[in-house]
């Protein structure tokens, strides 16, 4: 998935594995605009439609009306209050999609296109530093 790259090193963030596996992938985070006091709803969430077959989805939560979009993902972060029952952890399992959870640093290290390796054995999400080759 990342040629074209070499890597000078990497940053680990740590989590909470939600399913098994280990991806590869470039980052697609979800954009969230959350007015102060209101529930999370679909109509805040900005970016899911652009999702690529490959990508690894970070997202703050899974909103039913957002799992038409995320099906060609590779791997899920999940940075909100996310648990293991949690409608992205169980969406992850039941489609056999690495996902980590519990990630709440990683919408502030990672961007759109940045490599990421989500390695649920490991329980880490590894954000490749990389240079175009």
């Amino acid at each position: 998935m990342a040629e074209g790259f070499h890597y000078t090193g990497a940053s680990i963030i740590n989590g909470t594995s939600a399913s098994t596996g280990r991806a590869t992938g470039y980052a697609h985070c979800v954009e969230v605009d959350l007015p102060e006091g209101d529930r999370l709803r679909f109509e805040h969430i900005h970016g899911v439609e652009n999702i690529q077959e490959g990508d690894i989805v970070v997202m703050p939560d899974l909103l039913p009306a957002m799992c038409e979009w995320v099906d060609d993902a590779d791997g899920f972060v999940v940075y909100g209050e996310e648990r293991l029952t949690g409608r992205g952890s169980t969406y992850a399992r039941q489609l056999e999609i690495p996902a980590v959870i519990d990630c709440p640093d990683i919408q502030s290290k990672v961007s759109t296109g940045d490599v990421l390796t989500v390695d649920c054995n490991a329980q880490w999400v590894l954000i490749h530093d990389q240079e175009t080759s």
